[in-house]
Formats: structure tokens, sequence, C-alpha cells
């Protein structure tokens, strides 16, 4: 989630670093600007428990309604496979 609007997180970070914090636990805090609705979505997307947190579908959905809220481009075709 942190990738979509800010590329790369934990950048200066080596890879094994990474792994080791994230799977203690860290999570980045959210940038300032990152719109509240934003923060809410990445920590649903974080949750330790899989059953909490969003599908594909249901995070598509929770992203739509962000895009809509701030004047983004409505975009209801599939994603298509590489």
């Amino acid at each position: 989630m942190f990738e979509i609007p800010y590329n790369s997180p934990y950048a200066e970070w080596k890879a094994y670093t990474v792994k080791q914090k994230v799977m203690g636990g860290y999570r980045m805090p959210p940038p300032p600007a990152m719109p509240e609705e934003m923060v809410v979505i990445m920590e649903l997307a974080w949750n330790h428990d899989p059953e909490k947190r969003p599908d594909a579908t249901n995070l598509r959905k929770l992203l739509e309604e962000v895009n809509k809220k701030y004047g983004g481009q409505e975009d209801s075709s599939p994603v298509k496979a590489r």
C-alpha cells in the first residue's frame, strides 16, 4: 500500500533488515501528507490476521472510494494480467 503513492518503502534498509523488522511487527509510519482514508486502508491491509485483511475486491472498492473523493478518474475496467 505504501508503494502506491510514495514509491519504495524501506529504501535505506537491506532486504534482510526489512524482513526482520516487518516480521517483528514494525510498520513504517504513514507520511504526514497521506490522507487519513489511505492510512486506514493501509493499516487494514497490514493486519496480522489474514481473515481481518480486505480481500482484493474489497481493497479495490476502498481505493476507488478514496480516489473518487479526491477527484480521481473512475476506472471500472478489470486489471489485466501480463
